[in-house]
């Protein structure tokens, strides 16, 4: 959302609406779950929520594995990245670490 210069607390309302199929769905109900005496839902947790309903702990692990697996064989570089980055998103602990990233990147 930093992207898209959206004050923090827009960021759910907006986020939202970029919601399709069953995230949407999920979304309603997390919604209707949700009573006023809660209060807001920020960012931070909204996000928290959204991963672990839609990225479940064993897709998580998978994607660690590939990333340890992922080689880049007969790819061009420009591929490589391109895969290495579609995986690495899924594995926090390097994405937000230039330093691991660089080394995973082989």
């Amino acid at each position: 959302m930093e992207a898209f210069e959206v004050l923090a607390q827009d960021r759910v309302r907006y986020g939202t609406q970029l919601l399709k199929g069953e995230a949407q769905i999920w979304w309603k109900g997390v919604q209707s779950a949700r009573t006023a005496t809660h209060g807001p839902l920020f960012w931070v947790e909204f996000v928290r929520q959204f991963e672990r309903r839609f990225y479940p702990a064993t897709f998580l692990d998978k994607m660690k594995l590939n990333l340890n697996n992922y080689v880049q064989d007969k790819k061009t570089v420009a591929e490589y990245e391109i895969g290495f980055n579609q995986i690495v998103r899924f594995v926090p602990h390097v994405a937000h670490d230039e330093v691991e990233k660089a080394r995973q990147f082989r």
